[in-house]
């Protein structure tokens, strides 16, 4: 059952959209005392050589899911770093797999996977999102891997709660 449903995500979107840089660095202050390890991860994206504009996106990402996270009705636990890694090495074995060649229905089993994911409104928004920021990139850079990568992880790690500690507010 999806925590942010489609219309907490909507307000989520609009609000943001409506957020001065002022606004949006206060919310980055509050997601860095409710979650400091999402930011983290997000922010140690510089110690990859990621530019500073592939970093904004990252963030403006964060910021998005974390407004969700805070409409959703819903408190989640501060998200650990083992945790994150463990999200990562599912994040990346599902990645590493969705490379291979597919037969149909395979092809058919991933799409399911999509369809079940526990937060699918997110997954697909951030998925839709990430396709057009990548499509609009000039270059494509090595780095921006790195980005695609975490952006995910943090969806992951949301939507898979450490320990069933989620609670409802």
């Amino acid at each position: 059952m999806c925590r942010i449903t489609p219309k907490t995500l909507a307000n989520a979107i609009h609000e943001l959209s409506r957020m001065s840089v002022g606004d949006q660095q206060l919310l980055a202050d509050e997601i860095y005392r409710a979650q400091p390890n999402l930011l983290a991860s997000v922010l140690a994206l510089s110690s990859f050589d990621v530019h500073v504009s592939r970093i904004e996106f990252a963030l403006r990402s964060l910021l998005l899911i974390f407004l969700a996270m805070k409409r959703s009705g819903h408190t989640w636990p501060i998200i650990t770093e083992d945790h994150q890694a463990e999200c990562f090495k599912e994040l990346t074995d599902w990645m590493i797999d969705s490379e291979k060649p597919k037969t149909a229905r395979e092809l058919r089993v991933e799409a399911q996977r999509s369809l079940k994911h526990p937060e699918k409104y997110l997954f697909a928004h951030v998925l839709s999102e990430t396709r057009d920021y990548l499509a609009r990139l000039p270059t494509a850079l090595e780095s921006d891997r790195y980005v695609m990568f975490a952006v995910f992880n943090l969806v992951e790690c949301i939507a898979r709660p450490q320990s069933g500690e989620l609670t409802r507010r």
